[in-house]
């Protein structure tokens, strides 16, 4: 915080590059209200809308952009033609990291893509290998018992 008052008052900044999600999060009211544009690496989509934060610039695509692309190429290139495509979204539980799921099922969706349950991996790095390898095969176990895998 500091470092931006430094920069937005003594230094009069023009443009900013916020490389951390986490630091943009903060600073986002600061410098929409200061109206300063800021060019982030990568930014929770629903700050995409510009009506209600013209100064935010994401220079990477969004999650939910990643996600419907990989939706498209699923429901166009699959090769599946005896049943729906299905998907399931693996990763963080955290909520910076599934704020876009909500609009990318709704958009699978539309595509007629079956969405599967959700399974959540916990930071398996901090937990040590021997604990990894007791989460790991219920989450497996998850995966498989919806069946995304067919040989027909």
């Amino acid at each position: 915080m500091a470092a931006y008052r430094k920069l937005n008052e003594a230094d009069r900044a023009l443009i900013l590059f916020i490389y951390s999600m986490e630091t943009a999060l903060a600073l986002a009211p600061h410098f929409h209200y200061d109206q300063i544009p800021a060019f982030v690496n990568s930014f929770p989509s629903q700050f995409a809308n510009v009506s209600k934060y013209p100064y935010v610039f994401s220079i990477v695509p969004t999650q939910l952009d990643l996600a419907k692309i990989a939706m498209n190429y699923i429901s166009d290139k699959s090769g599946i033609k005896v049943r729906r495509p299905k998907v399931i979204f693996v990763g963080s539980s955290d909520h910076l990291g599934r704020h876009f799921l909500d609009e990318a099922k709704e958009y699978a969706r539309a595509l007629s893509i079956d969405i599967g349950p959700d399974v959540w991996i916990s930071d398996l790095s901090q937990t040590g290998e021997a604990k990894a390898e007791k989460h790991t095969p219920p989450l497996l176990a998850t995966i498989n018992s919806y069946n995304p895998i067919s040989s027909t």
